[in-house]
Parts: C-alpha cells; structure tokens; sequence
C-alpha cells in the first residue's frame, strides 16, 4: 500500500504477486492484488484472478464480496446478483444472509442487500437481530447520502435506535448514529451525548479508531475545541500513523487559529493516506487555511 500510494504501482503489484504465489490460498493478498488491477483498468485479468481464488476456496465470502463489487463496476448487475442466489444455495444461514447482504451493499445493489438483510432478520433469533438491523441501517444511509434522501436517512436513524433500544451502549449502533445525527441529520447536541455514552469510561487507548473519528466530529460541531484538541493530541500521540486522527487534529487547530498546527497535520494525513471522500476534506481544510493566509 505504500509502494501503491507513493506511485510505485508496479513495485506495489510485483509484491502482492510474489505474495500469492508463495501463499495461493491469501485471500487479503488475492483480492488486493485483483483490486489494484481493476483500479489500472486491467478488470479482466482482475476478474479472472478471483475466479482463479475462488476455484480453491468456493466457500470464501471475501472473495465473492470481491467478484461481486467487480461485476457492478462493469455494470453487470444481473450477474453480480445471479452470482449471490446461487452462492447461497437452497437454505442460506443467518451469517450467509448477512454475508450476502454486506457483499451486495458494498457493490451498490442495494435492493439485493435489502432483500438479503431482510432474509438474515426474518430467521434471527431475539439475541441476534442486531446484526441485521445494523445492515439494515447501514443499507439505507448508503442510499440516502447517494440520493440525497432524507426519508431513507430517517430509516438508518429507527434502525440504530432499535439495537440501541435494545443495547443503550453498543459502540456500532451508537456511533454510526452519532455520526448520523451530526453530519447528516444536522443534530450535533444528541449525536455528542450518544458518543459520550456509547465511550463510557474507555481511556483514548482503547477507543476504536472510528469512534476517535465521531468523537472528534461531535466535540468540534459542539463547540468544545479544548477537549476535542485533548482527545486528538493524546491520540496522535498514540496511533501517530492513524491519517484520520491527522485530519481531525487540523480541523481542531484551524477552529482554534493555529493555522501553522492545521496545515501541518493535514499534510501529514495527505501524506499518510485517506479516503478519497476524507482526502477531499483534508484538501479543502488546506485551500481554507492558505486563503485565510492571504486575506490575512
């Protein structure tokens, strides 16, 4: 991945190859390197190297969640879905359903990943609709940020507060919706006193990086920028490598006018890799910072 995000994409591709043929059966290492070949526009060969994974393990859902993705990339949806019915076979379990549905979702089929969320939650028992209502929840907030639906944001909503209904502090459930609330649902007051609860009294050490994320979102949309700057400080202190904790540490220097503090971290989380959607943030943060300079 660094070869990869430094430019050296052959370097990157001639490692992950070297991977497989000592370790065929490396699923991370398989569809990696069938990733990164889709992503050069080489999607057969992308393709048929997934075939090739799945020819050795035919139960593997990893692997099929990959050729799955990589069908509706080419937009041969009918074919992706076709491909989930008969991996299940006559009598799908609950984690096959679940499975299917995560697989289906991440590929944009989302009436497939409703249809196979709903088969998960049908034959669940009371101690593991979670699961599916987390699918559920997650499946329509997808939507709804792709449509721009508030109606659909509203059911990822009902869905979180049932599992937290049933489970006040389950970390998912309350963070997903806390990030819900306060990015989306324009609600920053309750998302911040979810997050709160859902992190009880877990030192930063202990928090999972997306929770680090939501928190750090939450405080700074409050308007607590001193704990929002104790929180990141300590957390880069711990996961110095973590570009998300970057981010938000030069979101927190730019509220509170450190303008030299914010571009350094931002171009560090540049630097270390973000997602395409959070290294637009982070770029943005740094046009802003550059244009406050030379107004100021």
């Amino acid at each position: 991945e660094a070869l990869w995000r430094t430019g050296q994409q052959d370097q990157a591709l001639a490692v992950l190859r070297s991977l497989l043929n000592s370790r065929p059966g490396m699923t991370a290492a398989r569809t990696r390197l069938a990733r990164r070949l889709a992503d050069r526009g080489d999607a057969a060969a992308a393709l048929a190297l997934l075939r090739e994974g799945r020819s050795l393990a035919p139960t593997d859902l990893d692997l099929l969640a990959a050729e799955v993705k990589l069908l509706a990339e080419q937009n041969r949806q009918a074919e992706a879905a076709q491909l989930l019915e008969v991996f299940a076979g006559q009598q799908p379990s609950l984690p096959t359903c679940l499975g299917l549905g995560h697989a289906a979702m991440n590929a944009g089929l989302f009436d497939a990943a409703q249809a196979w969320a709903d088969r998960a939650l049908d034959q669940a028992p009371a101690e593991q609709r979670a699961d599916a209502q987390l699918l559920l929840a997650e499946i329509a907030m997808r939507q709804g940020k792709q449509k721009k639906d508030a109606s659909l944001l509203q059911a990822a909503r009902q869905h979180y507060e049932q599992v937290l209904a049933a489970y006040p502090t389950h970390m998912v459930a309350g963070n997903n919706l806390a990030w819900l609330l306060a990015v989306d649902l324009n609600e920053p007051r309750p998302a911040l006193e979810l997050a709160l609860r859902v992190r009880g009294n877990l030192p930063v050490s202990r928090l999972p990086l997306n929770l680090i994320d939501t928190l750090a979102t939450v405080l700074r949309l409050n308007q607590r920028y001193n704990e929002a700057r104790d929180l990141l400080e300590e957390a880069v202190g711990l996961f110095p490598t973590e570009a998300l904790v970057q981010l938000q540490l030069g979101l927190i220097y730019a509220a509170i006018d450190n303008p030299q503090g914010a571009r350094a971290a931002q171009e560090t989380a540049l630097q270390l890799g973000l997602p395409d959607e959070r290294a637009a943030e982070a770029r943005a943060a740094l046009a802003a910072i550059k244009a406050e300079g030379e107004s100021g």
